[in-house]
């Protein structure tokens, strides 16, 4: 086993690529694909109609992770639009997918594109985000729906911890000048870290094919610890001065995975405590200050 892992780690090494490339994914007939442009360079925009023309519903933005690309989300794409008659969009950011370097203020971007495309407001937007893209949801949107994200209150678990359980050779990645992609060098560290164990390896290496060569290293340092507070989260949500003192389950969903290996359950189930907690804290307020006296057990 020892030697294994070290001829893995030498060979791997020649396999990395140290400069970014677009890289785009086939796409089923009802999706298709857009680019935005932007004083950088185009941003890939992936739209999917909703299959009632007459539909009214509000647009969802899904969005990536880290090392993804727009195409992760053709899935889920295809059963909101397809079946629940959603106009879906999914973004891919900088150096993933078929894009070219955008920052945060590409994300916005985005935003105001589907506003236009949809002629609806920003507010009106529902926010998916995955894994790393979880800390794009501090934005004004309608509602928000955090799939297996980074919690609020930082990833040190994540990367200290959970990593290091997928892959306890995950330290000679000093061996490949410490490249981002080291965690993700083989089939089988990628079927570890985003799939169960009884993904076929062809279907694992149809999708990483089109994993994004490098990250920066930045987003990763900046969620090791707590990035941001509930409070701010939720303020950020459309109308949420009305909706503390009604009913909010619907403006939030936190979903995680039985046998995702990196957020895992545990994880959004703190997560989900503390954002009961904002709801609380805030609704406690707004009776406070309204002098109504409520019930908000």
């Amino acid at each position: 086993m020892f030697g294994l892992g070290i001829i893995h780690t030498l060979t791997s090494f020649w396999s990395f690529r140290w400069t970014q490339r677009r890289k785009i994914c086939p796409l089923p007939p009802h999706i298709t694909r857009f680019f935005i442009p932007t004083p950088e360079g185009d941003l890939e925009l992936l739209y999917a109609a909703p299959a009632d023309p007459s539909s009214k519903k509000s647009p969802i933005l899904f969005q990536h992770g880290g090392f993804g690309f727009a195409g992760v989300w053709i899935s889920w794409m295809t059963l909101m639009s397809q079946k629940y008659n959603y106009p879906v969009y999914a973004l891919s950011l900088r150096g993933h997918g078929a894009s070219w370097c955008p920052g945060y203020f590409h994300f916005t971007a985005a935003i105001r594109e589907i506003h236009i495309r949809q002629n609806t407001r920003p507010e009106d937007l529902i926010l998916v985000s995955h894994s790393a893209g979880g800390g794009l949801v501090q934005y004004a949107v309608k509602a928000i729906a955090l799939v297996c994200a980074i919690p609020n209150f930082g990833a040190k678990s994540i990367f200290l911890d959970n990593w290091w359980r997928l892959d306890r050779w995950i330290s000679t990645g000093l061996f490949h000048l410490n490249h981002s992609r080291s965690p993700l060098s083989s089939t089988r560290l990628v079927r570890n870290a985003f799939f169960t164990r009884a993904k076929p390896d062809n279907e694992v290496k149809d999708f990483e094919q089109y994993l994004s060569e490098c990250e920066s290293m930045w987003w990763p340092i900046a969620y090791m610890n707590r990035y941001t507070k509930v409070e701010n989260i939720l303020s950020r949500i459309a109308g949420w001065g009305s909706l503390v003192r009604g009913n909010v389950s619907q403006r939030i969903l936190v979903v995680a995975g039985t046998e995702d290996k990196l957020m895992g359950v545990t994880l959004m189930e703190q997560m989900v405590s503390e954002y009961r907690e904002g709801v609380r804290i805030a609704q406690n307020h707004t009776t406070e200050s309204t002098g109504v006296v409520e019930s908000t057990s």
